[in-house]
């Protein structure tokens, strides 16, 4: 509505590309119908403004998210950063995207600066709790996330992150225990259900775990299922062609998470497999 009332005005071309990339994420719009919405926005949002920090880091998350390009995004952010130093949101991004590059360190100061300028926000803590997982300080993620929820009990991304972090760690019934609240807090989330099933997977609980991807890529006829979540899954329970014949369809549908494979350990299992090298080879090139 605000582009509408003022087509010259940047910062609302600015979220609304945000939100195109929200809709894609979420699973609530196919990437092939969101790409191209959220890159006009987005172009312009930079064309009306271009010291807008938001409208960098926009353009900085469609070049992560649908262009695969992790220099052109992080050049993105750096300038979005470099713009509003102070905007939580900016920040935030940034610092996920230095995460999903292996800058683990520089990711990590970013989100806790982000939680210090929007404290009660509960992403902004939650982005500090998954750098921290992502990187693989899996303690201090979990007292983070713990911290979170006792703030923000109902903020299901990090029950969510939490169980995956608890599996890492080896703590079985917290993990288990986690991934069925974050089920029973959102049943229709399909990266929830796939996140806690690939936590069974892992402690054995089988059934559950083909339950949960048989119920999920039944939707698929009627609405958009993202094939990685479905490929963690398969990873996990040891299926690995299958894995690989998901990650391959995310490639062919252009899915905003393909730009996991770079460095997410949940697909470590296939890092040796010359097919799984082809497709990163394939995503960013090398």
């Amino acid at each position: 509505q605000s582009v509408e009332q003022d087509s010259t005005y940047a910062p609302p071309h600015a979220e609304l590309a945000w939100n195109y990339f929200i809709l894609s994420h979420s699973v609530n719009m196919r990437p092939q119908e969101a790409k191209p919405l959220m890159r006009k926005a987005a172009d312009r949002a930079l064309a009306l403004n271009d010291q807008l920090g938001l409208a960098h880091a926009a353009w900085g998350q469609y070049e992560l998210n649908f262009e695969w390009d992790f220099p052109a995004a992080l050049g993105s952010y750096h300038r979005a950063y470099t713009l509003t130093p102070g905007d939580p949101h900016v920040v935030t991004s940034y610092a996920v995207a230095l995460a999903m590059d292996g800058q683990y360190d520089r990711a990590i100061e970013l989100a806790e600066i982000s939680a210090e300028i929007d404290p009660l926000n509960p992403y902004r803590t939650g982005a500090v709790g998954w750098v921290y997982w992502w990187a693989g300080r899996l303690e201090e993620a979990v007292e983070v996330m713990e911290r979170n929820l006792e703030a923000n009990p109902k903020y299901f991304y990090s029950v969510a992150h939490l169980s995956w972090a608890q599996a890492e760690l080896g703590n079985q019934a917290e993990a288990i225990e986690r991934a069925k609240q974050a089920i029973d807090m959102v049943p229709g989330n399909q990266v929830v259900r796939l996140g806690s099933a690939t936590v069974f997977a892992q402690f054995g609980m089988e059934a559950e775990a083909r339950e949960i991807l048989a119920q999920v890529e039944a939707l698929a006829e009627n609405q958009y299922v993202d094939p990685f979540y479905p490929a963690i899954v398969l990873t996990t329970l040891g299926e690995y062609d299958r894995a690989i014949e998901r990650l391959h369809e995310c490639v062919e549908i252009g899915s905003t998470s393909i730009s996991f494979l770079k460095d997410g350990r949940w697909l470590d299992p296939l890092r040796s497999d010359p097919r799984f090298e082809e497709l990163v080879a394939l995503v960013f090139g090398g």
